[in-house]
């Protein structure tokens, strides 16, 4: 649902300020720590029914586009 997309996007902006310096964007350290500890307290079970997976899979496939989409910008020159 919306919230992978949220991770997703976060995962994105988080890995693309860490691998590239020009990036536009950046994401506090204060933000960066609420969103881990969130997801972590879903993870345990500490609040039920939260979809885990989808949060899992949004956080990596936003990190992994983050990470190749800085190396396509600095491999084209």
């Amino acid at each position: 649902g919306m919230a992978g997309l949220d991770y997703a996007l976060f995962g994105f902006l988080w890995i693309r300020a860490k691998c590239d310096p020009g990036a536009a964007w950046e994401i506090t350290p204060n933000t960066i720590h609420w969103l881990i500890v969130w997801f972590v307290v879903g993870l345990v079970g500490l609040i039920p029914n939260v979809a885990n997976v989808c949060h899992g899979v949004g956080l990596a496939a936003g990190m992994a586009w983050g990470f190749v989409s800085t190396k396509l910008r600095y491999s084209r020159g």
